[in-house]
């Protein structure tokens, strides 16, 4: 097992930078790279898009985090910070897209 958590950040790690250079982008276009969906009768907004920008890092902290555990039997609380952090906003917008679902499509 201790194999499998010191090989899968570094899978997640090229994602990771890439989905960080997306959100700068968002953070200094205020739009997501990648553009949102054209739907005339359901507007989306811009931060309806930034799933895997938030969920790789997420995840990426997250298995960082096990696996210096695992080598190293210290629990990595930067890292475990950055992961909550990411995951607060991923929870964020997935809240606002449940309301906004019910507005959308009353129901």
């Amino acid at each position: 097992m201790s194999s499998y958590l010191k090989k899968n950040p570094e899978k997640y790690r090229k994602v990771y930078i890439n989905n960080t250079k997306e959100l700068n982008f968002y953070i200094e276009q205020g739009e997501a790279e990648s553009g949102v969906p054209l739907n005339d009768k359901l507007p989306f907004f811009n931060w309806e898009v930034l799933n895997t920008e938030l969920s790789i890092p997420c995840n990426y902290y997250e298995m960082d985090a096990q696996a210096s555990f695992v080598e190293k039997s210290l629990l990595d609380l930067g890292k475990l910070s950055i992961c909550l952090s990411y995951g607060y906003y991923l929870l964020v917008t997935k809240s606002y897209k449940l309301k906004r679902f019910t507005y959308r499509f009353s129901r």
